[in-house]
Formats: structure tokens, C-alpha cells, sequence
């Protein structure tokens, strides 16, 4: 399903828009960690820990505008476990 939806965006290169099961299962290529615009210094959480990782990546990059990011957030458990923009763990 993953490919299917990512097809539209790869119409000119179709094997970019190849996804597998095992891809998914990797952990999520994210940077996760507060991000503000002072010059305040936050350690970067990374993604190799969530399980499904690539899946709430996929989720984000393809969903981003219609705001379901903190629902998937929260579906994968990563909401109360990573920080993220503004929101600290």
C-alpha cells in the first residue's frame, strides 16, 4: 500500500517508489529532538528505537498537510517517548 501511495509522487522514476515490508520495519529516519528558533542547544533523540519507524516517516512525508501527525504520534507511541518541535519528553 505504502508503494501505491507513494507512486504519485515518483511518476518519473517508479522504482524510488518501492517500499517493502522489511523497510518499514526500520527504525524511523526522523530527527527527533526540540527544535526552536533561539540558540538553545537539544540532544538529538534519533529513531533507530520505534518499532515500525519508517511507517510514521511514510505517514508524515505523504500525509503532512492533512493533520494527522500527532494521532499517528500517538499510535505509534512515540509521542509521550520522543520530543519533538516545541514538545519536550
Amino acid at each position: 500500500m505504502v508503494t501505491k501511495l507513494r507512486e504519485r509522487s515518483f511518476t518519473n522514476n517508479p522504482e524510488k517508489a518501492i517500499v517493502s515490508g522489511n523497510d518499514l520495519l526500520v527504525g524511523s529516519s526522523y530527527s527527533y529532538a526540540v527544535k526552536d528558533d533561539f540558540e538553545n542547544s537539544y540532544p538529538e533523540e534519533g529513531g533507530d528505537d520505534i518499532r515500525f519507524g519508517r511507517f510514521p516517516d511514510e505517514l508524515g512525508w505523504e500525509f503532512s498537510q492533512e493533520g494527522r501527525r500527532r494521532q499517528a504520534l500517538i499510535r505509534f507511541g512515540i509521542f509521550t517517548r520522543k520530543s519533538w518541535l516545541s514538545h519536550q519528553r
